[in-house]
């Protein structure tokens, strides 16, 4: 799912600031706000309901963008 979100953000940021335009930097920008609370979300419910999924998330550390989050 990560690798998938990445792929699709990535485009929606990329053509708002190729437009030079505010008006579509706004669906840009919710939709990674939903990706990042979907993140957080789903990480929560697989620690507590996946057996083992902790240990690999505490050896995952980065999401989005590796060495920052």
């Amino acid at each position: 799912m990560q690798s998938v979100t990445k792929i699709t953000l990535t485009p929606l940021i990329c053509i708002a600031l190729f437009l030079d335009s505010w008006w579509a930097m706004i669906p840009a920008v919710t939709a990674l706000i939903i990706a990042v609370v979907r993140t957080i979300l789903e990480d929560r419910t697989l620690i507590d309901e996946l057996p083992g999924y902790q240990a690999y998330a505490s050896r995952v550390r980065y999401k989005f963008v590796p060495g920052i989050w």
